[in-house]
Protein backbone atom coordinates (compact mmCIF):
# COMPACT_ATOMS: atom_id res chain seq x y z
CA UNK A 1 0.00 0.00 0.00
CA UNK A 2 2.73 2.36 1.06
CA UNK A 3 4.10 1.37 -2.50
CA UNK A 4 1.07 2.51 -4.20
CA UNK A 5 0.67 5.65 -2.94
CA UNK A 6 4.51 7.37 -3.00
CA UNK A 7 4.47 5.54 -7.03
CA UNK A 8 1.38 8.07 -7.14
CA UNK A 9 3.08 10.70 -5.73
CA UNK A 10 5.80 10.31 -8.15
CA UNK A 11 4.17 10.48 -11.02
CA UNK A 12 1.80 13.42 -10.12
CA UNK A 13 4.92 15.53 -9.02
CA UNK A 14 6.47 14.54 -12.30
CA UNK A 15 3.42 15.62 -14.23
CA UNK A 16 3.38 18.98 -12.07
CA UNK A 17 7.15 19.34 -13.02
CA UNK A 18 6.04 19.16 -16.59
CA UNK A 19 3.30 21.07 -16.41
CA UNK A 20 5.19 24.31 -14.36
CA UNK A 21 8.14 24.15 -16.69
CA UNK A 22 7.10 23.27 -20.30
CA UNK A 23 9.24 22.67 -23.21
CA UNK A 24 8.12 25.37 -26.31
CA UNK A 25 8.86 25.91 -29.64
CA UNK A 26 10.13 29.65 -30.22
CA UNK A 27 9.84 31.55 -33.43
CA UNK A 28 8.72 35.13 -35.53
CA UNK A 29 6.45 35.71 -37.44
CA UNK A 30 7.78 37.00 -40.71
CA UNK A 31 4.40 38.89 -41.72
CA UNK A 32 4.00 40.54 -38.63
CA UNK A 33 7.02 40.46 -36.58
CA UNK A 34 5.46 38.83 -33.49
CA UNK A 35 7.10 35.81 -31.59
CA UNK A 36 5.23 33.15 -31.77
CA UNK A 37 5.31 29.85 -29.44
CA UNK A 38 4.04 26.13 -29.41
CA UNK A 39 3.63 23.17 -26.91
CA UNK A 40 6.77 21.04 -28.06
CA UNK A 41 5.84 17.91 -26.35
CA UNK A 42 2.21 18.18 -28.63
CA UNK A 43 1.77 16.98 -32.71
CA UNK A 44 -0.18 18.93 -34.62
CA UNK A 45 -0.41 22.07 -32.37
CA UNK A 46 -0.83 26.01 -33.96
CA UNK A 47 1.44 28.51 -33.58
CA UNK A 48 0.01 31.14 -30.67
CA UNK A 49 1.18 34.82 -30.03
CA UNK A 50 3.52 35.16 -27.25
CA UNK A 51 1.60 36.94 -24.86
CA UNK A 52 4.58 38.25 -22.89
CA UNK A 53 8.26 38.50 -22.67
CA UNK A 54 10.67 35.54 -21.45
CA UNK A 55 12.39 36.34 -18.54
CA UNK A 56 15.88 35.74 -19.15
CA UNK A 57 16.07 35.45 -22.63
CA UNK A 58 16.76 37.37 -25.84
CA UNK A 59 15.63 36.27 -29.39
CA UNK A 60 17.58 36.73 -32.15
CA UNK A 61 16.38 37.44 -35.71
CA UNK A 62 16.42 34.17 -38.12
CA UNK A 63 16.27 31.70 -35.53
CA UNK A 64 13.56 29.06 -34.14
CA UNK A 65 14.39 27.94 -30.42
CA UNK A 66 13.35 24.70 -28.70
CA UNK A 67 12.88 26.33 -24.76
CA UNK A 68 12.84 24.61 -21.46
CA UNK A 69 11.00 27.40 -19.70
CA UNK A 70 9.56 28.09 -16.52
CA UNK A 71 5.59 28.64 -16.21
CA UNK A 72 4.77 31.20 -13.22
CA UNK A 73 1.47 32.20 -12.58
CA UNK A 74 1.02 35.34 -12.06
CA UNK A 75 -2.36 35.91 -10.24
CA UNK A 76 -3.01 32.77 -8.10
CA UNK A 77 -7.08 33.19 -8.76
CA UNK A 78 -6.56 33.93 -12.20
CA UNK A 79 -5.30 31.91 -14.94
CA UNK A 80 -2.57 34.61 -16.60
CA UNK A 81 1.03 33.39 -16.21
CA UNK A 82 4.17 34.44 -17.60
CA UNK A 83 7.78 32.56 -18.15
CA UNK A 84 10.95 32.87 -17.68
CA UNK A 85 13.78 30.79 -19.37
CA UNK A 86 14.90 27.35 -17.80
CA UNK A 87 17.75 25.96 -20.55
CA UNK A 88 17.63 26.50 -24.38
CA UNK A 89 17.79 23.19 -25.86
CA UNK A 90 17.92 23.90 -29.57
CA UNK A 91 18.81 26.86 -31.51
CA UNK A 92 17.98 26.55 -35.52
CA UNK A 93 18.50 28.86 -38.23
CA UNK A 94 15.11 29.77 -39.78
CA UNK A 95 15.53 29.29 -43.72
CA UNK A 96 12.81 31.09 -44.56
CA UNK A 97 14.31 34.43 -43.49
CA UNK A 98 17.15 33.62 -46.20
CA UNK A 99 14.11 33.74 -48.96
CA UNK A 100 14.43 37.89 -48.33
CA UNK A 101 16.93 38.25 -51.04
CA UNK A 102 17.18 38.82 -54.79
CA UNK A 103 17.10 35.52 -56.78
CA UNK A 104 18.38 35.44 -60.54
CA UNK A 105 16.96 31.92 -62.86
CA UNK A 106 20.28 29.81 -63.65
CA UNK A 107 18.08 26.46 -64.18
CA UNK A 108 14.39 25.46 -65.27
CA UNK A 109 12.67 22.04 -65.75
CA UNK A 110 11.75 21.19 -68.76
CA UNK A 111 8.91 18.71 -70.23
CA UNK A 112 10.46 15.91 -68.43
CA UNK A 113 11.15 17.31 -65.48
CA UNK A 114 14.77 17.91 -66.06
CA UNK A 115 16.76 21.00 -65.00
CA UNK A 116 18.00 23.22 -68.36
CA UNK A 117 20.54 25.78 -68.09
CA UNK A 118 19.03 29.44 -69.44
CA UNK A 119 22.83 30.65 -69.47
CA UNK A 120 22.24 31.43 -73.40
CA UNK A 121 19.40 33.93 -72.84
CA UNK A 122 19.11 37.16 -74.69
CA UNK A 123 17.42 39.55 -72.66
CA UNK A 124 18.03 39.57 -68.85
CA UNK A 125 17.75 36.59 -66.51
CA UNK A 126 13.75 36.11 -64.52
CA UNK A 127 14.63 37.44 -61.45
CA UNK A 128 12.39 37.21 -58.08
CA UNK A 129 12.57 38.59 -54.57
CA UNK A 130 10.26 38.13 -51.61
CA UNK A 131 9.07 40.77 -49.33
CA UNK A 132 8.52 38.69 -46.08
CA UNK A 133 7.07 41.40 -43.75
CA UNK A 134 4.10 42.32 -46.40
CA UNK A 135 3.88 38.64 -47.32
CA UNK A 136 4.51 39.71 -51.11
CA UNK A 137 7.29 38.89 -54.35
CA UNK A 138 7.98 40.97 -57.72
CA UNK A 139 10.33 39.75 -60.31
CA UNK A 140 10.89 39.89 -63.76
CA UNK A 141 9.93 36.32 -66.17
CA UNK A 142 12.62 37.56 -68.70
CA UNK A 143 10.10 40.04 -70.20
CA UNK A 144 7.67 41.99 -68.20
CA UNK A 145 7.92 42.84 -64.31
CA UNK A 146 5.70 40.65 -62.34
CA UNK A 147 4.53 41.08 -58.56
CA UNK A 148 2.05 39.34 -55.93
CA UNK A 149 1.93 37.51 -52.71
CA UNK A 150 2.79 34.92 -51.51
CA UNK A 151 2.33 32.20 -48.33
CA UNK A 152 4.47 30.49 -46.80
CA UNK A 153 5.05 28.31 -43.66
CA UNK A 154 8.02 26.30 -42.67
CA UNK A 155 9.67 24.94 -45.70
CA UNK A 156 6.38 25.78 -47.89
CA UNK A 157 5.14 28.30 -49.98
CA UNK A 158 2.77 29.28 -52.33
CA UNK A 159 3.59 31.77 -55.25
CA UNK A 160 0.17 33.93 -56.81
CA UNK A 161 1.36 36.46 -59.14
CA UNK A 162 -1.24 39.13 -59.09
CA UNK A 163 -0.01 41.23 -61.94
CA UNK A 164 2.40 42.43 -65.14
CA UNK A 165 3.52 45.08 -67.05
CA UNK A 166 2.37 44.86 -70.64
CA UNK A 167 5.49 44.70 -72.46
CA UNK A 168 5.57 42.89 -75.95
CA UNK A 169 8.68 40.76 -76.40
CA UNK A 170 9.80 38.41 -78.92
CA UNK A 171 9.65 34.79 -77.89
CA UNK A 172 7.84 34.19 -74.84
CA UNK A 173 9.00 30.37 -73.80
CA UNK A 174 11.04 31.30 -71.47
CA UNK A 175 8.45 34.20 -69.38
CA UNK A 176 5.32 31.24 -69.82
CA UNK A 177 7.71 28.58 -68.47
CA UNK A 178 8.73 30.40 -65.94
CA UNK A 179 5.64 31.72 -64.77
CA UNK A 180 3.84 28.70 -64.93
CA UNK A 181 6.65 26.87 -62.66
CA UNK A 182 5.88 29.83 -60.32
CA UNK A 183 2.21 28.93 -60.51
CA UNK A 184 2.98 25.29 -59.41
CA UNK A 185 5.61 25.52 -57.05
CA UNK A 186 4.40 24.02 -53.05
CA UNK A 187 7.75 24.28 -51.95
CA UNK A 188 11.11 25.30 -51.24
CA UNK A 189 14.80 24.87 -50.58
CA UNK A 190 18.08 26.97 -49.58
CA UNK A 191 21.55 25.76 -49.61
CA UNK A 192 24.95 27.38 -50.15
CA UNK A 193 23.35 30.47 -51.67
CA UNK A 194 21.07 28.54 -54.00
CA UNK A 195 17.11 28.73 -54.11
CA UNK A 196 15.01 25.79 -55.64
CA UNK A 197 11.53 25.90 -55.92
CA UNK A 198 9.83 22.64 -56.20
CA UNK A 199 6.44 21.18 -56.94
CA UNK A 200 4.02 18.97 -55.29
CA UNK A 201 5.95 15.89 -56.08
CA UNK A 202 8.93 17.63 -54.23
CA UNK A 203 10.51 17.72 -57.85
CA UNK A 204 12.71 21.05 -58.81
CA UNK A 205 10.75 23.46 -61.10
CA UNK A 206 13.23 26.48 -61.01
CA UNK A 207 16.92 27.18 -59.34
CA UNK A 208 18.38 30.78 -58.82
CA UNK A 209 21.52 31.89 -56.99
CA UNK A 210 21.86 34.97 -54.74
CA UNK A 211 22.61 38.63 -56.73
CA UNK A 212 23.56 41.53 -55.34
Amino acid sequence: MKKSIFLFLLVALTSCATVNKPTIWLQKNLSTGQLQVKNAAADNTSWLDLQSKIEDFDYEDGFIYQLKVQKNKILQNQSTYNYSLVKILKKIENKSTMLANNWELRNIADENGNLTSVTDVKRSYPTIRFDLKKMQFSGMDGCNLIFGVIKTHDNQIIINKKGATKKACMGTILPNKFNNALASTKFYKIKNNTLQLLNTNQKVLLEFVTVD
